[in-house]
């Protein structure tokens, strides 16, 4: 589950570079356009590749800052007289692309910012401690949003049927699985239950669209349990999200049967 600093770049990324002889008002107005933090500096690309070789350096508002600071700036001139040199006390460094999150992780409580690289010394781009954050985000977020909507469900079962008449609606041909409490449902029987007592349970909502999307969410809860989690396109954990904020609000919208 680990995942590599090659995940970041598929698909590739645009590379945020320049070449160093171009003035630094270039740099400058790039960086506005684009809202980049930094550019690498290099000196020329192959067939629009940078390698590893041609990196001078990079450009940042740091390194513009210390330039105003100690010397002044000439926006005509080169913008490899105003570089952030690749090594390791500097504020970025190289890393490569086979290397694992944790590892890099580790690596950005240092730096600001590393430059990855392939086996072909080829540089993919620049990785941020937003990038790796958004990494873990989308490796743990479909495993909160199914906690969630579990969590939700449960809430909205407990408190409007009582657990006899949960359990009863729970059977079905095939499957007449014993428990005594809704945390030990499955997925498949919380569906069940709602389709069976839609009008108990107060929802204001379309039944068979809700239904329709807790048995999609029932197929993405099954690639997650089963650590596939990588494998969730963006449309569905738009629809985990999604279904788990509107879910979360009906629950809480229920009274807690137990509060006094």
């Amino acid at each position: 589950m680990i995942k590599k600093i090659s995940d970041i770049f598929d698909p590739p990324q645009e590379n945020e570079s320049i070449l160093g002889d171009k003035p630094l008002l270039a740099a400058i107005s790039r960086m506005t356009s684009r809202k980049f933090s930094q550019l690498l500096v290099v000196k020329q690309k192959i067939n629009g590749e940078i390698k590893k070789s041609q990196v001078l350096g990079c450009v940042s508002w740091n390194s513009i800052g210390k330039a105003i600071n100690e010397q002044g700036v000439d926006l005509n001139s080169p913008v490899k007289n105003y570089l952030e040199l690749v090594n390791s006390s500097s504020k970025f460094l190289f890393v490569k692309s086979d290397e694992t999150i944790t590892d890099v992780a580790k690596k950005l409580m240092e730096q600001e910012y590393v430059v990855a690289y392939d086996n072909n010394d080829t540089i993919l781009g620049f990785i941020t401690a937003y990038d790796i954050a958004k990494l873990y985000l989308d490796m743990v977020m479909p495993y909160t949003d199914i906690q969630k909507i579990e969590m939700a469900l449960r809430k909205i079962l407990s408190n409007c049927l009582p657990i006899d008449e949960i359990k009863a609606a729970s059977k079905t041909e095939g499957h007449d699985r014993e428990f005594d409490n809704v945390e030990k449902m499955e997925f498949s029987e919380y569906i069940t239950v709602i389709r069976k007592k839609w009008d108990a349970l107060g929802i204001r909502d379309d039944k068979d669209e809700f239904v329709s999307s807790l048995e999609e969410i029932r197929g993405i809860r099954n690639k997650i349990m089963h650590f596939n989690a990588e494998k969730i396109s963006s449309g569905e954990q738009k629809l985990l999200n999604g279904f788990g904020e509107k879910i979360e609000s009906i629950a809480a919208k229920i009274p807690d049967k137990t509060a006094s």
